[in-house]
């Protein structure tokens, strides 16, 4: 889709985001990995976080490279507890990229609690949540892994 958007013109662009948002909340199957390359404010995001919330469809959500506020990555990431479909999200290189320690821990509280989630694109300053996020995502691509073996799921005790 980023290539597409690349092709509009400069006034039809706004219009073409519409779109892609009318896309993500009426859940085609056809799209299964929006990237959003575009400047979005924390303000403007919100209506994403609905239809991110509502699409049980995509598997894939970039954000990368924009002016989010910590507290809307956190409130995207939330998102992705009621989705249950997306895979991998990606939000690094946001501006402010310092997210600090009470968003970051956040974040990590919510990937933690997603059991679907194998793939998180956010640096973390703070240790505590890159070790604990890492150790989650390593669980769940664990779990895909011996569920496509057809071996034992990991069970709490390997935690």
């Amino acid at each position: 889709m980023t290539d597409h958007a690349a092709k509009v013109p400069r006034e039809n662009k706004t219009t073409y985001y519409m779109d892609l948002f009318f896309l993500l909340c009426t859940d085609p199957p056809s799209l299964l990995s929006p990237s959003l390359y575009v400047v979005f404010v924390s303000l403007s995001l919100q209506p994403f976080v609905k239809a991110l919330e509502e699409n049980k469809s995509l598997r894939v959500f970039n954000v990368e490279t924009n002016y989010l506020a910590g507290d809307t990555v956190v409130e995207l990431v939330r998102a992705l507890l009621a989705n249950k479909t997306v895979l991998e999200f990606r939000a690094a290189n946001q501006s402010p990229s310092v997210l600090g320690q009470k968003v970051e821990m956040e974040i990590a509280k919510l990937v933690i609690a997603n059991p679907e989630l194998l793939r998180l694109g956010i640096s973390f300053e703070i240790a505590g949540a890159r070790v604990r996020t890492h150790e989650h995502l390593q669980r769940n691509n664990d779990k895909l892994r011996l569920k496509r073996k057809g071996g034992e799921s990991v069970t709490a005790d390997a935690e």
